[in-house]
């Protein structure tokens, strides 16, 4: 048997002495073990929200009661006419990764107010495309007094941060899972949350914040380091264009409102 064995040249059963030498001379390819993928988030902008964490973990409140009505009376100050949506398209690259899944929506606390339900329709959806009238592939709808609001007067530690994330349930108004999504350069998919008829809460918005813009690249998109390697996010603002409430923007762009952090399991 040669000194350094490989399956040309071995001609019999190795003993572990021959497996070391073989490891240690470069012959034997270490253990293949697939990356399995993980929870991350990723945030669209720093400056005055720099503080807003991503990565494994986020300091933005965890908004995690929907489906829990609220029904203490208690109002917002501050009100928006509804029948319209919020609203932000993306794509993923990455150095190592096929697919992904989106987990968490990102949105601003509510000005003025610690608690307040919701007295309309939402409607929370992922789609193919870059825009709204791509094919629906998750659409979760709440009824009115479904879930509440948190306001930057709640007694949260982060509240500053003006941010709270809604885990997306498992499965959606008619049982479609969460869905992976492909990794690649224009793989384009838009995430919106439509309001439906009637006022609601003022959340805040993305606003005072250093959007992180890439004047090499002329991309809106932000990169971070994961445990399978490196992952890119690339925004842009969506087209308007899904007939009734998702014709209506409620502000949100690629420099400006709601979605300031999505959660990727990637």
């Amino acid at each position: 048997m040669a000194r350094i064995p490989n399956s040309s040249e071995a001609s019999s059963m190795w003993k572990m002495n021959d497996v070391y030498v073989a490891e240690n001379g470069g012959e034997w390819p270490p253990t293949y073990v697939p990356y399995s993928s993980a929870q991350n988030f990723i945030r669209r902008g720093s400056g005055t929200w720099g503080a807003l964490t991503d990565g494994t973990t986020t300091n933005a409140w965890p908004w995690t009661n929907p489906g829990t009505a609220y029904t203490s009376g208690t109002t917002a100050n501050y009100y928006n006419s509804g029948y319209n949506c919020d609203a932000i398209s993306f794509y993923v690259e990455s150095n190592y990764a096929t697919t992904y899944k989106i987990t968490h929506f990102g949105y601003g606390l509510l000005q003025n107010i610690s608690v307040d339900s919701n007295n309309n329709t939402y409607i929370l959806r992922i789609n193919s495309g870059r825009g709204l009238n791509g094919t629906i592939l998750y659409e979760r709808s709440y009824p009115t007094y479904n879930f509440a609001w948190f306001g930057y007067t709640y007694s949260v530690g982060n509240a500053g941060y003006a941010v709270q994330t809604l885990a997306l349930p498992a499965t959606d108004s008619t049982n479609r899972v969460i869905p992976s999504l492909t990794v690649g350069t224009n793989q384009w998919y838009t995430v919106a949350m439509g309001w439906g008829s009637g006022g609601e809460g003022s959340m805040y918005n993305f606003g005072g914040a250093s959007w992180d813009y890439n004047s090499g690249t002329g991309r809106y998109e932000r990169t971070i380091t994961t445990g399978g390697g490196t992952v890119t996010m690339v925004f842009d603002t969506p087209y308007f264009n899904g007939g009734g409430l998702w014709n209506n923007s409620r502000g949100t762009n690629n420099s400006a409102g709601q979605f300031q952090i999505l959660g990727v399991d990637v």
